[in-house]
């Protein structure tokens, strides 16, 4: 094997994960990649006021996602692969979450039973979304099960089971808005709803599949460790969330809703071009990692793995922050291309995001929880100084910066941390090398925006150019691998 081919990586591990990343994509995009989907729906059909008001509410919808169930899903994964030793336990354990799963969804009914207006304290009064509060946690109750089950399925490294589901979920949501906005003109309370009916379609599929999954006998004793771990994940969400969303709240605060939503929508595209790449990857890794055998060369896993996200993640930077003006044309129209140079920012900063959870699974594997809980703390705790200093002053720019340069923090900062643990690792010349490729790729898909009038062969244009000079710039240099998705075993 060459060393070219080394740095990609010299064992399956690394191939598993990009196998499998490649299923666990087609699921992995509904709250990203599908919202960016909805956009030339909801950008034509509300005024950018509205969309900005949408945008509050979505964040809040996976504000709650993220810390009440999400910790769960991912606990269910790190115990099936690192506290179970038999099929038994396994349905024992996941029985247990069940049975959780049903007393979260209890708690989001009986929420927005009682208080159904709670939206109007975010977007005020004034707008029909204030009071459709019991339908945003109606579809939360809903998406309790359905995020249980993908977390069974990561855990058991099912990522076909995964796609099925979360893919149903997926295109649900987003035909049934098309149709209860685009035709029933039923605006943000028909895509909570096209969400709650999508939720309980997914559920209706999951039920068969489970059916055989479950104990009746329900072992807490065994359980207990990983509903700690599962406690333990809600200050690291808290802090994801403070890293991810709270600029929209400064935002609205300091600028009002319609600067929510002009920033939303280049938000929504920048890190869904990094997600694009990102969130199937971190989808299949914990699962390969958690259940590593060789424990003497997990340290070099997390850096070839690192490694190789980074490089395959700025070819989409690359192209993305070149058709950046395009692809708000497509998605939201002239109104939009304000945002235009948010995008990039965004989008680099989701990359890494990214290469953080990679590097923080070795102290996941190591049981140092504490380092990761650590690292987005304190990433959060600068997020938040940099969005009250930098959004008053410099507005959008200023949250998009803040939102990166946190994310960056924490991927340096976890970096200094996990190689106390173990040696991890990264070649900072190629890592730098990648960077500048993708940002001559990027210069270069700008310089010919706009050189034809056709909106559609313009963006093909962009995008042809920007991902030819990248491939190119990182063969000439020598840093492409001469295989790049070697599979051989």
């Amino acid at each position: 094997m060459t060393k070219k081919m080394a740095f990609f990586e010299k064992s399956s591990i690394i191939n598993r994960a990009w196998r499998q990343s490649a299923i666990y994509a087609a699921g992995t995009f509904l709250l990203s990649v599908g919202q960016v989907a909805l956009s030339p729906l909801l950008t034509r059909k509300l005024s950018v006021a509205e969309y900005g008001s949408y945008e509050i509410l979505v964040v809040t919808y996976i504000a709650l996602r993220t810390l009440l169930i999400i910790p769960f899903s991912s606990a269910l994964v790190y115990g099936h692969c690192k506290r179970c030793n038999n099929e038994e336990d396994r349905k024992a354990l996941l029985s247990v979450f069940f049975l959780i799963s049903a007393m979260l969804s209890l708690f989001f009914v009986m929420s927005g039973m009682l208080i159904p207006h709670w939206p109007a304290l975010l977007i005020g009064r004034g707008s029909i979304a204030s009071s459709i509060g019991f339908l945003i946690l109606g579809a939360l109750a809903l998406d309790v099960f359905v995020q249980i089950a993908l977390g069974a399925f990561r855990a058991s490294q099912q990522p076909v089971y995964y796609g099925i589901v979360a893919l149903t979920q997926l295109i649900g949501t987003l035909g049934l808005s098309w149709l209860l906005v685009g035709c029933y003109a039923m605006g943000i309370k028909g895509v909570f709803e096209a969400m709650l009916i999508s939720n309980l379609i997914a559920d209706i599929l999951v039920i068969p599949i489970f059916s055989h999954r479950l104990s009746c006998t329900l072992n807490s004793r065994k359980a207990r460790p990983v509903i700690i771990y599962a406690i333990t994940l809600m200050p690291i969400n808290i802090a994801n969330l403070i890293l991810s969303i709270s600029d929209r709240y400064f935002l609205k605060n300091f600028f009002g809703l319609k600067t929510v939503g002009l920033y939303a929508l280049s938000y929504r595209i920048g890190s869904g071009i990094s997600i694009f790449i990102v969130l199937p990857f971190l989808t299949a890794w914990p699962a390969l990692i958690f259940s590593e055998k060789d424990s003497t060369r997990i340290g070099e896993y997390v850096g070839k793995a690192a490694s190789n996200l980074w490089m395959v993640g700025m070819f989409f930077v690359s192209v993305g922050a070149a058709a950046a003006k395009p692809l708000l044309l497509l998605f939201g129209g002239k109104k939009f291309l304000s945002g235009a140079m948010i995008v990039p920012i965004v989008s680099i900063g989701t990359l890494f995001y990214g290469i953080t959870q990679v590097f923080l699974s070795l102290a996941v594997t190591r049981g140092k929880i504490y380092l990761n809980m650590k690292v987005l703390i304190i990433a959060a705790i600068v997020a938040l100084i940099l969005n009250a200093l930098m959004i008053p002053k410099y507005g959008m720019i200023g949250a998009a910066l803040a939102t990166s340069l946190s994310y960056a923090f924490g991927a340096a900062l976890s970096y200094i941390y996990v190689r106390r643990l173990e040696p991890v690792k990264i070649e900072s010349q190629k890592t730098l090398a990648f960077f500048f490729c993708g940002l001559l790729g990027a210069v270069a898909g700008r310089f010919v925006d706009g050189v034809s009038a056709n909106s559609p062969l313009n963006f093909l244009m962009v995008v042809l150019l920007s991902a030819t000079v990248y491939i190119i710039s990182v063969k000439i240099i020598g840093i492409m691998p001469a295989m790049p998705f070697n599979i051989k075993r």
